[in-house]
């Protein structure tokens, strides 16, 4: 159950990053 939670964790982690890099240099 602890790696299932940090999986997805990780998987936000990623998701936020990538839109945030997409909104950011990728518009810019």
């Amino acid at each position: 159950m602890k790696s299932a939670k940090l999986r997805i964790l990780v998987l936000v982690v990623v998701t936020v990053f990538f839109f945030t890099f997409w909104n950011g240099p990728a518009c810019g």
